[in-house]
Parts: structure tokens; sequence; C-alpha cells
């Protein structure tokens, strides 16, 4: 460790802690988007970065602006690493709130420690029961994520007793509320840890978070979806021009992964894409972010709006995480945040994003979405027999397989066998049977009929 990091542990340079000084959002809905509710945000997305990087002697930063948590908040913070340094936790009491962080995954890498973090974390998708402590409920979850949470396999909870006892300490001062949060794999563990400690009624904010509660999500009720706020990244594709998204809290719309993976809860925002720029070294929270159209718009999806927010638009062909400028769209929150933090107007606004923004429905925008471009207030859709890209082009909200806007198909007219598409039906459903195959058929409870 650097000498200066060593000189600056005892006092710390996070701006953002101080402003936790002062601050007392408490667990509830997610909007109205107050400055202070984003601020809180922000500052999880900086404990997310600092508990990946316990050593001031790394690559980023300089010695006089080392990256590390010791620089950032001093002796203040409490870092715990489980023996096989596979898992991590941060522990902080400041002002009103008791923070638990969880570290991500690891660098991918031929080595013990990483091997051992995608083998038996992140891919790891066996059913685990999560049970609150307190006794009064549990649900089911991805078991990697829970030994992220607990930090070890199977029953090997090397950091879970430590995190315990923060939390009973730090509850038991007056008008305290508990924060969870953790980016990607660290964000799974949150969920987790939302089940384990319900008992205190935690706001849990999850940045760039697999789906971790195993499906049907709804039938987790030891976590009140009012208090899991979810963040959602996304940037312009530099070879495309297009939005692409961070391609972790989406990772289920791959085919196979939707049998394994779990489901997302609570409600979410979509920061506003930007176009990549260079990472700035010295300091990688610094690096220039030029956001589309210059907005400060964010595209908001409640807590009924997850199938929508998972299905309106996004393919896999329009996920990603790195982009060969910057650390990526998985990995670019924080400095995305500060901005929006430091300039945006609040309550924040989450009507969607200001036309001229690249986008893939219409729930991103603050009218609608045509031809993958945000559009102009009262624009209007394209008839029948024009050329389109996607459903939502279209007056009729079907463009063909062959790329033509067309009306939707009545009850009995073949459909999508292959890609099951229910959108081509007039009644939404395109259901199979031995006899006749794929055909448009009337829905019943808005579910696919199987004869």
């Amino acid at each position: 460790m650097g000498g200066l990091c060593s000189e600056t542990i005892a006092a710390g340079s996070s701006a953002l802690l101080e402003r936790m000084r002062l601050s007392s959002v408490k667990a509830g809905p997610m909007l109205p988007l107050t400055k202070d509710k984003f601020e809180l945000l922000t500052f999880a997305a900086e404990m997310n970065i600092a508990v990946s990087f316990p050593n001031c002697e790394n690559e980023y930063g300089t010695e006089s602006n080392p990256l590390c948590y010791q620089a950032w908040y001093g002796d203040e913070v409490a870092y715990h690493e489980d023996p096989t340094g596979v898992d991590a936790i941060m522990l902080l009491d400041v002002g009103d709130y008791c923070f638990v962080a969880w570290r991500g995954s690891v660098a991918p890498g031929f080595n013990a420690i990483s091997l051992e973090d995608w083998l038996f974390r992140n891919l790891d998708v066996e059913d685990r029961t999560a049970e609150r402590l307190d006794g009064q409920g549990q649900c089911t979850v991805l078991e990697g994520m829970y030994e992220s949470y607990q930090g070890g396999e199977l029953q090997e909870a090397e950091l879970e007793p430590t995190m315990i006892s923060f939390v009973e300490t730090c509850m038991a001062e007056p008008n305290k509320q508990l924060v969870l949060t953790g980016h990607s794999q660290g964000a799974g563990a949150a969920v987790v840890g939302a089940i384990r400690f319900a008992g205190y009624t935690p706001l849990t904010l999850a940045l760039a978070g697999p789906a971790t509660v195993k499906s049907p999500s709804s039938d987790c009720t030891a976590i009140n979806p009012d208090h899991m706020w979810r963040v959602i990244n996304s940037e312009i594709s530099l070879e495309t021009n297009e939005i692409t998204y961070d391609v972790v809290p989406y990772s289920m719309l791959v085919p196979v992964a939707r049998v394994f993976l779990g489901e997302q809860i609570g409600a979410s925002i979509h920061l506003p894409p930007d176009i990549p720029n260079p990472t700035v070294m010295e300091d990688p929270m610094a690096t220039p972010i030029s956001f589309s159209q210059d907005q400060y718009d964010v595209a908001y999806f409640s807590k009924e709006q997850i199938d929508l927010e998972e299905t309106y638009g996004p393919s896999p062909g329009d996920l990603d995480m790195l982009n060969g400028v910057n650390l990526g769209v998985h990995i670019m929150y924080l400095p995305k945040m500060d901005r929006l933090w430091k300039n945006g107007s609040f309550p924040l606004d989450v009507t969607g994003y200001v036309p001229g923004t690249p986008c893939t429905g219409d729930a991103e925008c603050q009218f609608m979405c045509i031809s993958r471009v945000c559009a102009l207030e009262g624009a209007r859709r394209l008839p029948d027999g024009t050329v389109c890209e996607q459903d939502s082009d279209c007056e009729s909200d079907r463009c063909t397989w062959g790329y033509t806007c067309d009306a939707k198909l009545e009850n009995g007219a073949p459909c999508g066998a292959f890609y099951l598409n229910d959108g081509d039906c007039a009644s939404g459903a395109c259901s199979f049977s031995w006899q006749d195959g794929w055909l448009c058929a009337p829905s019943v409870g808005g579910d696919l009929q199987t004869n």
C-alpha cells in the first residue's frame, strides 16, 4: 500500500460520504426520484466500485489520487473478505444509514480465485432456499448468488456472521435505515440479503443485477417490491449507432438461460445512453460522459412492468458488456450517475428519453420509439406495406419477418412456429397442437392455449 494511501486512511475523500451524514431516505417507492434518493443511489454505485479495490496499488488512479476504498472512506468503513478471496463485503455505519455492500465478480482469469468465482457463483444456477433470519418466510434463489451473499460455498458462510453482527448493532440505534447494495454479482447477493434481513425493512439498491429470485418472483413475499430499486445502464454502439444495454440484468433473455435463471423484482430506471469516451486512467470515474441528446432523463419501469421491461424490445443482439473504448456499459454506472446527480433537474424526469435518442421500445421514450429512435410528439407510425424494423414501427403493431408492416393474423392463421411469436396474432396467442401445428388462437386470460 502506497504511502499517500496510508496517510489518507483517517479522513477519506468521498464527497458523497459526507452527504450521507445529512441524508435520511427511508425504504419506500422509488418515485418521485428526488435528489436525495438519487444521491443515495449514486453513493451505492460508489461503494460498489470501492469494495472492488481493497488495495490502493492498482493500475488505476495516481499516487495523489488512488482508487481504493481506504482513500475514499478512510477508517470509517470495514472491509471483510472470505478466506478464499472470492467474496467480499463492506460495512458502513454513517448518519441514519447502515450500509452493507457486496463485491461483484472478480476479473475473469486462469487462477483459483477467478475460476471458483465464475464456476461456483456466476454459473451456479441450482435452487437454494433463502430463509428470513426472523423465520417469517423464505424464497427460492440462485445458489451461486446465495453463496456470494454468505461468503463461501454450500454451508460455509464465512462472511454472514460478521454482517449479521454489524446489522444487529447498527440497527439497534434509533432512526436507522438498512441499505443493501451491490453491482452485478454483488447485486444478486444484495437481493438474497433483502430476504435474509427482511425483518429490518431494508432498502435494496441493485445495480447491473442478474435476475436472482427463481420464477415466479411474485411468490417471493419476503421482498417488498417497493423497497427494491434497480438500475440498468445503456450506451450507444460505436458500430451501429444504436442503443445497447448491460447484458447482466437481461441475461434471462437468452432462450436457454430463461429456463435456469430467476426473475427481477422491483422498479428500475434505465440510464440514458451515452457515446463512449476513452477511460481516464488516472481517474476512471472522471471519464467524460457524452449523453445522447445532452439529456438527463431516465426510462422508468414500475414494479408491475417487469414483463414489459424484459420483452418490450431488447434482444441478445442489443446486449453487451465492453465497447473497446472505456470500461464498458457494464461498469460505467458511477461516472454517469455522478453526472446525473450533479446536473440533473430533480425530481428526475422519468417519462423516458427525449426525441432523437436511440431506443428499442415505446416504454423508453417520452412519446414513441419509431425505427429505433425516440420520435417527436405527434409522429405517426408506418402504414401496412411499409418497410419496418420492429412491431412498434407499424400502425398495426406487426412487422413481419420480411420487415414489412402488415395486419395482425386472425384466429386460425399460421403463426411463427420457430419464434413462437404471439405478437403476430390479433389475440396475442400463438398456440400449438399436434394436429394443426402453430396457429393463432383465442387467448385465455392472456395465456397461450396449448392443445
